[in-house]
């Protein structure tokens, strides 16, 4: 999954194209970058809810430290709603992007695509 990104919107088509498209799972997948925004892993998992994902920081951080990633692009599907972000989605972003923060890790947006390919950005929404 190595590569360069040519822009940050190039880096969450990547990241959505990851989700799960099957069945009704939530899913997620977390894009590692370095410092010059190549692409150096990828940390992705599916939940058995359609409408609940515990988001595993500790798995996510973890990678995230042992490729020595400079940035994250995070993704996560909605397949049973619309890409409105979830006061718990916006929680635990939040906590997400403190840990990372406090490790010099940029977390760059999280997105949340719906089943109809609807997509909300938490940058875009001043969420980040």
């Amino acid at each position: 999954m190595a590569g360069q990104l040519a822009t940050i919107g190039e880096g969450i088509a990547l990241a959505s194209a990851s989700l799960c498209r099957r069945g009704e799972c939530e899913s997620f997948v977390a894009i590692h970058l370095d410092i010059a925004d190549q692409v150096i892993g990828r940390t992705a998992g599916i939940s058995q809810s359609a409408d609940r994902l515990r988001l595993p920081v500790r798995r996510i951080v973890g990678d995230a430290m042992r490729l020595d990633a400079r940035k994250l692009l995070m993704a996560h599907r909605h397949p049973a709603g619309g890409s409105d972000p979830s006061d718990a989605d916006i929680e635990a972003t939040r906590r997400l992007a403190a840990l990372l923060c406090a490790i010099d890790i940029e977390l760059v947006d999280h997105v949340v695509v719906a089943a109809g390919h609807e997509a909300s950005s938490f940058r875009a929404l001043g969420l980040l």
